[in-house]
């Protein structure tokens, strides 16, 4: 489908290193403080590509008026509500660096995300290269890796993909470092008409397609967990999330058969246990059993059972044995912590 953009060209490097990929939607309350911390980058070989999806707010005034000033390069491009994906593929068609990588303009990122990454690519030879992460939201660093801090190394991807599978890393698109070339040679993008878990229909499919990545364990990113966010709230959309999932399993039969039987088992049930989790926190008890059915919650959370992670299986389990109960718990639990998830 053709599109039409608006695009100001502010950049001045023809081939840079990197290329900063935003989609941004009515966040004038944030975007500056983004836009802020990639323009304190230790880092300076890289352009910023905005996409404003339609804001309606004064989103594309104030982003036009920092590029316009800013040291670092920029483009701006504006198109109608076409969705994340759709932006985010935007910037990827504009992007000219050797290396992407994708943030939300609600976020921060430290003054050495870029130089960290781009090191480490670099230095190991890697198409991507993951950092670790802060939910704000939380008042505590959560590190996605098991390294000791600072430590960077070389993983093989297959193993990486197991540790996500277990819930031992935490990976989100904007957390990564990746060879543009690899987006492009293997049609690697992202699902356009997807509000939910589309970054990680994105990410499992990249890393399917490398044999290795560098990870560095340094808190590099700062996601902004809001409240009036996607991810903060449940309504039926949340559920074409499931029918990623499953493509996610057609996928790895034919990229990654040594991995895909595992995903089948784990990775659709991990998915329905985060969203059922979700859901209880966020729907009237009715509502929650007929999302329980929809989603053959009792088949999917069987495989569970044995789960590594002690707070999945037990969950898991307390779901087979009295839904309701469950059902009370995670409410419970998210009232206690304030927020409603996991």
């Amino acid at each position: 489908m053709t599109r039409e953009h608006t695009v100001l060209d502010f950049r001045f490097l023809i081939e840079p290193a990197v290329s900063v990929i935003i989609p941004a939607f009515n966040v004038e309350r944030y975007i500056e403080e983004m836009l802020y911390s990639l323009e304190m980058q230790v880092f300076t070989d890289f352009e910023i590509i905005v996409v404003d999806d339609g804001s309606t707010d004064e989103t594309f005034n104030i982003v036009r008026k920092y590029l316009s000033g800013s040291k670092v390069g920029g483009c701006l491009i504006m198109q109608g509500n076409s969705g994340v994906s759709v932006a985010r593929n935007t910037g990827l068609q504009y992007a000219r660096g050797r290396y992407v990588c994708f943030v939300d303009a609600d976020d921060t990122v430290s003054p050495y995300y870029l130089k960290t990454l781009y090191d480490a690519n670099i230095k190991n030879n890697t198409t991507i290269a993951l950092c670790s992460f802060i939910t704000l939201s939380e008042g505590s660093p959560h590190s996605s890796c098991g390294l000791s801090e600072g430590e960077v190394r070389v993983c093989e991807s297959l193993r990486l993909m197991r540790n996500m599978l277990l819930g031992k890393i935490g990976v989100g698109c904007w957390s990564l470092l990746i060879q543009r070339e690899l987006l492009i040679k293997e049609g690697i993008y992202f699902a356009e008409g997807y509000r939910y878990s589309e970054d990680l229909h994105f990410v499992w499919r990249a890393l399917a397609h490398v044999d290795k990545v560098s990870l560095c364990n340094r808190r590099l990113y700062n996601y902004r967990f809001r409240e009036g966010s996607a991810m903060a709230k449940f309504g039926p959309e949340r559920l074409e999330g499931l029918y990623l999932m499953e493509d996610l399993v057609r996928f790895f039969e034919v990229h990654c058969p040594s991995f895909g039987k595992e995903f089948e088992i784990h990775g659709v049930a991990r998915w329905v246990w985060a969203t059922l989790w979700q859901a209880a926190c966020a729907l009237p008890y009715p509502k929650f059993i007929k999302l329980c059915n929809d989603l053959k919650a009792k088949e999917r959370m069987k495989r569970l059972r044995d789960f590594s992670d002690v707070r999945v299986r037990l969950s898991s389990i307390l779901f087979l044995i009295n839904a309701r109960a469950y059902y009370m718990i995670a409410r419970t639990v998210a009232r206690i912590a304030g927020m409603n998830r996991f």
